[in-house]
């Protein structure tokens, strides 16, 4: 008797919290209406802990709700799983819309895998089938129970049980506990792992807060003293908000005070990415704006403030946008950003981006160096503090080249580095034109070994650091092996000689003929 005082209790106040009638205890909620059980609720958000979760918290929280849709977030450990739930027809859909994106508004990106996570009306033994994103398999589902009695660390209660079994029955089930005026408190998940075994889980929800919102922390990147740098602060999204706003206020307060320029929202057209032909499974941000930011842009100091103030936003915004909920599962990279004024190249009357130029924010670079006869390598991060990336990354690896083989690269000496497919091949290879103050540099080496290795240190990193041109065609594409020319002539010093055709080999490519420094 006292369970069920307790239970007709926590079942009437929650019901009351969401306004809905309540005419005598839980005895008169309508257990046939999907409502009872599951709604959607504003800056609220639902802790729950999931026994293989090693005590981290599972967050959910409804982003965008409008009418009969909602914009959910579900956050573990490092990563969010956007979803939108529909109430159509007397039933609960569920569609995804990707893993780790930024917080716009999806509720129009619906996707072609629709699951229905209830039918309605509620009745024990109705039965229908699904499609699991939780364990990627077709599931029938049944209503085993509406009045089913649950105890999770948040509370007990009289809830809806739904079973979703393997429609081949066998391997896997997930049963879900909706409670009324909740909704999801508790879930079942029992898999056969490949030694035969039934492994059970359970995700059982542990609180609710109310009144709040997800809090989340941004770097903001600004000039300072020449250079850009970084300050991170908090933000609070809360149900409805536009996030980009959101964003633009606080990175607003520190640019107003760095450099006395702020960025109208009304100014952004939109974030998305784009995968570029030839570049294989990475994806770019773009980050496209509208005429009134080109003529801000045109009213400061200088180029050089201009510069700094481009990087900056494109920085910053780089650490919103992850990606666009369109995203594929191809590697992301919002590292280098390409920046449009609607939808063209960006040009100021200072500053012109050539067409598939990008603003280069930070890399990863393997620097390669001669070491006792061999070549060794090692990994550095570089973020970029203005445009001019290859002097940024030159002066990187010359404080490393410096103190390994006492040779340092000017900036000066190089030529142009680009890509030429090689018709027969199919295959574009990276070339690395320099001028004769290299070659005379080169000549100054302790001898031909010294220079060779050198010359492969030289290859092997800026293969890394020169993936491709912007221009890059759709053929496959080697960095791998590498042509080295003096203003645009093969390779020649006093001991070393590359014959026309030569490459520096790096790694092996399964290609019959002859290359230097097999």
């Amino acid at each position: 008797m006292k369970f069920f005082k307790k239970a007709i209790t926590l079942c009437l106040a929650s019901v009351i919290a969401l306004g809905v009638l309540v005419t005598a205890g839980c005895s008169g909620i309508d257990r046939t209406q999907i409502s009872t059980f599951f709604s959607f609720r504003p800056n609220t958000i639902f802790v729950y802990e999931h026994s293989i979760g090693g005590g981290t918290p599972m967050y959910m929280f409804f982003e965008h709700i409008e009418g009969d849709t909602a914009q959910q977030v579900t956050i573990w450990g490092g990563s969010e799983v956007v979803e939108n739930l529909l109430f159509i027809d007397d039933a609960l859909l569920r569609t995804n819309v990707g893993m780790d994106i930024n917080r716009g508004n999806y509720l129009e990106a619906y996707t072609t895998h629709l699951s229905m996570l209830l039918n309605g009306p509620l009745e024990v033994g109705k039965t229908w089938w699904n499609y699991s994103f939780e364990g990627g398999h077709n599931f029938t589902l049944r209503i085993e129970s509406l009045n089913s009695r649950v105890r999770v660390p948040y509370g007990r209660f009289r809830a809806l049980e739904v079973r979703g079994v393997n429609w081949q029955g066998v391997g896997s089930s997930i049963t879900s506990f909706y409670a009324p005026g909740v909704g999801l408190v508790k879930q079942v998940t029992e898999q056969t792992n490949a030694a035969g075994n039934l492994v059970r889980s359970e995700l059982v929800l542990v609180d609710i807060i109310e009144n709040a919102g997800l809090e989340e922390t941004i770097a903001i990147f600004f000039p300072n003293n020449g250079e850009v740098e970084a300050v991170h602060t908090v933000v609070t999204h809360y149900t409805n908000n536009n996030a980009l706003e959101t964003y633009f206020e606080a990175a607003n307060e520190v640019w107003a005070d760095a450099f006395g320029f702020t960025v109208d929202p009304s100014w952004f057209n939109r974030a998305y990415e784009m995968a570029i032909w030839g570049l294989g499974t990475q994806r770019f941000l773009w980050l496209d704006f509208n005429e009134q930011f080109l003529q801000a842009m045109n009213n400061v100091a200088d180029a050089e403030t201009e510069e700094l103030i481009l990087l900056s936003v494109a920085a910053t915004l780089s650490g919103m946008h992850r990606a666009s909920p369109a995203r594929s599962a191809a590697p992301y990279s919002n590292g280098e950003v390409f920046l449009t004024i609607n939808g063209d190249w960006y040009a100021s009357n200072r500053i012109e981006l050539a067409p598939g130029e990008r603003i280069v924010i930070f890399e990863n670079i393997d620097v390669y160096f001669p070491n006792d006869g061999d070549i060794a390598v090692t990994h550095i991060d570089i973020t970029h503090r203005n445009r001019n990336v290859l002097e940024t990354n030159l002066n990187a690896l010359n404080e490393i080249w410096a103190d390994v083989f006492g040779f340092e690269v000017d900036a000066s000496w190089i030529s142009r580095v680009y890509e030429t497919p090689d018709e027969e091949l199919g295959i574009s290879f990276l070339w690395l034109d320099f001028n004769e103050q290299f070659l005379a540099a080169m000549n100054g080496a302790a001898d031909a070994e010294t220079e060779e290795l050198i010359l492969f240190s030289i290859a092997a990193t800026f293969s890394g650091m020169f993936e491709t041109s912007p221009a890059r065609s759709a053929a496959d594409y080697s960095n791998s092996e590498v042509y080295i020319t003096i203003n645009g002539v093969s390779y020649a010093s006093n001991r070393v000689t590359m014959e026309p055709g030569e490459r520096v080999v790096i790694f092996g490519l399964d290609l019959e003929w002859d290359n230097w420094w097999e």
